[in-house]
């Protein structure tokens, strides 16, 4: 409702401000360049201008907050997805023993896979639902104050969002099917396929994140000097920091992403230890010595 009653002033007065070659507000007002607006006496003219200001300037803090809440949000879901698959993944290996068949090893390592893929099916879906509902409540902000050119900077941007969680949350649920449905005689192919997948993963976060800096460099460069010009450089920095947070955040799922994949490939592989020793071969035993010697 705040928003609805500033729209049509606020509509006016963006581009008025704007305008380098006008400074005088006062003046451009009795220019009839905003007939709408009734003067009743010229030293309210900047009073209420600053009303305007004040409301504009809350509607765009309230917005960049909720989304650097979005994102913070994932921060924390992230730190506790990483810590949860570590405390796995030590459980994991202290299970384990050379002399556990290959059968035992698959069963384990369907156990560790099954847990974090159920982990991350639902941080997909948490994520993806608040992060976009966060950028569409910048556009609809944007939209309500007459603002369609920065509001087509983030144009799409919840679908960008949605569609990459979605694709990220549909490999993670094939590699557990794939897993449930691996044999011991099939394990090579199983362990190719989820290798290619995990780089799916990393890859498609990797994408996303380079699309939501894209988009908002794009919006930021767009409002810059109008925002300034209008509300000041509180509004420019509350950008700013939204910007570096999404790009943190997104990062931290890249690296999260990279480093459980990592995880994951190298325990798939040591499943069947005999095979797994005789591809090392002899130069990868003297290889492997060395990394420990030095590690």
């Amino acid at each position: 409702m705040q928003l609805q009653l500033i729209a049509i002033t606020w509509s006016i007065l963006w581009p008025l401000l704007a305008a380098k070659q006008c400074h005088d507000e006062v003046e451009l007002f009795q220019k009839g360049l905003a007939p709408t607006i009734e003067l009743t006496a010229q030293d309210a003219i900047p009073e209420h201008m600053a009303q305007i200001m004040h409301e504009a300037k809350d509607v765009i803090r309230k917005a960049t907050r909720e989304m650097t809440h979005a994102f913070d949000t994932m921060d924390y879901r992230l730190a506790t997805l990483e810590k949860d698959f570590q405390t796995d993944v030590e459980n994991f290996k202290a299970a384990g023993s050379q002399n556990s068949t290959v059968n035992e090893n698959m069963t384990a390592f369907k156990a560790l896979m099954e847990a974090t893929v159920t982990r991350l099916l639902p941080f997909y879906k948490q994520t993806s639902e608040e992060v976009a509902s966060s950028f569409e409540a910048v556009t609809s902000s944007l939209s309500m104050m007459g603002q369609k050119d920065s509001r087509d900077k983030l144009d799409g941007v919840e679908s960008i969002v949605i569609e990459n969680m979605n694709e990220m949350s549909r490999v993670s649920g094939d590699m557990n099917t794939d897993l449930k449905e691996a044999t011991e005689e099939k394990l090579g192919d199983y362990i190719v396929t989820m290798d290619r997948k995990l780089e799916n993963l990393v890859s498609t976060s990797e994408e996303l994140m380079t699309k939501i800096d894209d988009r908002l460099a794009a919006f930021g460069g767009s409002v810059q000097e109008p925002l300034t010009l209008a509300v000041g450089e509180s509004a420019i920095n509350d950008i700013q920091k939204l910007s570096q947070k999404s790009h943190q955040s997104l990062q931290h799922l890249q690296t999260m992403l990279s480093r459980t994949s990592g995880n994951l490939s190298q325990l798939a592989t040591g499943l069947d230890a005999a095979e797994a020793a005789r591809e090392t071969g002899f130069f990868g035993r003297i290889f492997q010595g060395l990394a420990n010697l030095f590690g």
